[in-house]
């Protein structure tokens, strides 16, 4: 294509009018710009065909997205509903650790379903308990009942189990070579969350003046039957057991024990340590005369710096090494906890969790990272679901005692609390390194 300024330059042949000469340019110019618009077309359209995002992995960023709204709406609610309903303080976090001991004892069961029926199904169920969930937590409230909202916690710790399939779901349905990417791009999806979740607690808190969180809870069943809508969507996977019988010949690297012990330790002391003082700081906040809207805004950042890193993570892994990223998200755990024995205000609280975040993003999704390297082996499924098993009943337990920690010693206490299982996680990702995991791909 000639461009239109050389084309001006050139005088016209002798005997040719101005007019027709004019004409003849803005032809040649048209044409060439048609037919550069169609050759970038073009290589768009080869790009989008070689890209590793597809239909499936944005319904799963999607309903990523809708899981971690509920997510952060439970957790800017539960311990401060669980404080009014519940006889002792001490019982304020324990719905919350309820949800984790729910997601352990979903685990298994979901991973056997998923290597038996393919993620699609599970998934579909997990959206239906999420509706129930919202349903009797609105109704747990409107009738003050303890009992019902700790049931209504269980459910919604189903759901949560059932969602961490995503991220497998998302490894599945992307070739080999993009799984990094494609596993960061799908838990990416708790940035669009971030914002959405604490704000609709906050706006749907008082919808029903005289029962306050009913409106909130309300929120959680339209979720819900969002996420089922989405989910008709999506193509179903080959189960993992017959994925491992295709990919056997693909030599991914063997799955042995002290690898997975070193996985699950990153994985649990990452989301662990988080889920304690996250859970805990409502509490703080409220202790502290901090508003509603406040605590909401303090957990819609934190959110927001949980998932948002996930978009450039893939590149720190290759450019540092996953191991690396992770004993980085591990000092950033501690330096929140630095931050916290500080002082207790509205920026500090903010700054803490905003560390936080970006911690438990880089243990997590490292850890996660780490596993999917072993997705064609034959126990992939059981691997997950034990990986997930051990985590969430981990986190249950670091809830519970942080919720009675709080209450009989501080704030302070259940900071310093974190310090030794940080220690563990640094210790491990060390031994990691001496298995030359970071170097299997």
């Amino acid at each position: 294509m000639v461009p239109l300024v050389e084309q001006k330059n050139q005088l016209p042949d002798a005997g040719q009018t101005k007019a027709k000469w004019q004409r003849d340019c803005i032809y040649r110019y048209s044409r060439g710009l048609v037919l550069e618009i169609a050759q970038r077309c073009c290589m768009i359209s080869k790009l989008l065909r070689e890209s590793p995002i597809n239909k499936d992995l944005i319904i799963l960023f999607l309903c990523q997205a809708l899981g971690i709204t509920s997510t952060s709406l439970m957790v800017t609610s539960t311990a401060l509903v669980g404080r009014s309903l519940a006889v002792t303080p001490e019982l304020a976090t324990l719905p919350y650790a309820v949800q984790f001991i729910a997601m352990f004892a979903m685990s298994f069961p979901a991973a056997a379903m998923a290597s038996k029926f393919g993620n699609r199904y599970i998934l579909i169920f997990g959206s239906s308990v999420l509706v129930i969930s919202g349903a009797v937590a609105a109704f747990s409230v409107w009738k003050l009942s303890y009992v019902a909202f700790i049931f209504a916690s269980g459910l919604f710790g189903a759901f949560s189990s059932i969602s961490m399939r995503y991220r497998f779901a998302a490894a599945e349905v992307t070739q080999v070579g993009n799984k990094l990417y494609a596993i960061s791009f799908v838990i990416s999806g708790g940035v669009l969350a971030s914002f959405c979740g604490p704000a609709l607690a906050a706006s749907a808190r008082d919808a029903f003046i005289s029962v306050p969180f009913c409106g909130s809870f309300l929120v959680l069943c339209a979720l819900g039957v969002l996420g089922l809508l989405l989910l008709s969507f999506l193509s179903n996977p080959k189960p993992a057991a017959e994925l491992s019988l295709e990919l056997r010949s693909s030599r991914k690297p063997e799955l042995r024990v002290p690898s997975f012990i070193v996985i699950v330790i990153c994985s649990a002391v990452g989301y662990g340590s988080m889920s304690a003082l996250m859970s805990a700081t409502p509490l703080e906040m409220s202790d502290c005369h901090l508003s509603f809207q406040q605590t909401a805004f303090v957990i819609q950042w934190h959110i927001f710096a949980m998932y948002a890193p996930s978009l450039v993570l893939p590149l720190f892994f290759r450019r540092f090494g996953i191991l690396n990223v992770i004993i980085g998200g591990d000092l950033l755990i501690l330096c929140s906890v630095v931050i916290n024995l500080l002082g207790a205000n509205l920026q500090l609280f903010w700054s803490s969790l905003i560390v936080l975040g970006i911690g438990w993003s880089c243990m997590f999704v490292g850890a996660t990272s780490l596993l999917a390297q072993f997705l064609a082996d034959r126990q992939a499924s059981k691997a997950q679901g034990l990986h997930d098993a051990v985590l969430f009943s981990f986190v249950a337990v670091s809830i519970l005692v942080s919720g009675a920690i709080q209450s009989t010693w501080g704030w302070k206490a259940l900071n310093l609390m974190v310090l030794p299982i940080l220690v563990v996680a640094f210790c491990a990702s060390l031994y990691g390194k001496k298995l030359g995991l970071d170097q299997q791909k």
